[in-house]
């Protein structure tokens, strides 16, 4: 497993990728609330085992991302759909 923290329009998003970069990418995304330990290793494992490079990362105001004090978001879905290309990116 290697961890990256990515810079992404103005905020961090924390990753954790899982076997070889060269196989085919598939990105894990938990959702809002929940940060992407909720995708167990055992379970990024067995899909890098069959090929796949496995990328997990917590959204914006979960885990070890970026977060924001409470009532003060000022981001949109739209947003949070870049963070995740931002993610494949890095």
């Amino acid at each position: 497993m290697k961890s990256k923290q990515i810079s992404c329009n103005e905020v961090y998003l924390f990753s954790e990728s899982f076997g070889s970069p060269d196989d085919t990418p598939i990105l894990l995304i938990m959702g809002a609330m929940t940060s992407a330990i909720w995708w167990s290793e055992d379970f990024c494992h067995q899909l890098a085992s069959v090929g796949r490079y496995v990328i997990r990362y917590d959204h914006r105001d979960t885990g070890r991302s970026t977060s924001y004090e409470p009532g003060q978001i000022n981001y949109s879905v739209e947003d949070l759909a870049d963070d995740a290309c931002c993610v494949l990116d890095g």
